[in-house]
């Protein structure tokens, strides 16, 4: 694992963090468990994936490494994994790990937006429609996606962290701006888009 280890695989560097932890007796954490995130994360596991970017992301087990988290982070986001695909477009947003780049950062917030009920993802990708970053400048579509995510608020108050584009209240203003300034039959078509939506699984 070592050769591994020091060519950057992230998952042969989790397995000898928690063998060189148990050789010298400094296990202050679940090492059995940290050892099945790593053992799934290195058969592709989404799940595992995501746990384990956390992990090289706080640096609390494993050492500090944002490009390890990056690239788990990826994996599971390729794989469809909502969460990871929110997390992705927060560090394509904030240039942490990755460039800097807005329309990059949309497009992870919308597939995330899109399938799974994350108000965080649905919040920012309905600002990316009103400032046309990464997709066709509609505020038809925005006020749709501050409606989405409203409706989906209770829904994901699990603890994740959120680096969000766009605050709750801050969403919630641009919406009743919106909903104020626009003709009518604009407002019903994206409240009609709202009720209409459903979370699409990749």
């Amino acid at each position: 694992l070592q050769p591994l280890a020091e060519a950057g695989d992230p998952v042969a560097g989790c397995m000898v963090t928690i063998l060189r932890d148990r050789a010298q007796g400094r296990v202050a954490y679940d090492a059995d468990a940290m050892a099945t995130t790593c053992i799934d994360a290195a058969a592709g596991k989404a799940p595992a994936e995501l746990d384990l970017a956390g992990n090289y992301r706080s640096g609390l087990i494993v050492e500090h490494n944002v490009a390890k988290a990056v690239a788990l982070y990826r994996r599971a986001a390729d794989q469809g994994l909502p969460v990871a695909q929110k997390v992705l477009g927060d560090l394509y947003a904030q240039g942490i790990g990755v460039p800097r780049d807005f329309a990059t950062a949309c497009g992870w917030w919308g597939r995330a937006a899109m399938q799974a009920r994350n108000s965080e993802a649905q919040r920012n990708y309905g600002t990316c429609y009103l400032t046309g970053t990464g997709v066709a400048r509609s505020e038809t579509q925005a006020l749709a996606w501050w409606l989405i995510a409203k409706s989906n608020e209770s829904d994901d108050k699990n603890g994740l962290p959120s680096w969000v584009f766009q605050s709750e209240a801050e969403a919630d203003r641009s919406a009743d701006a919106l909903m104020r300034r626009l003709p009518a039959d604009q407002v019903e078509a994206a409240q009609a888009l709202a009720r209409a939506w459903r979370p699409k699984p990749e």
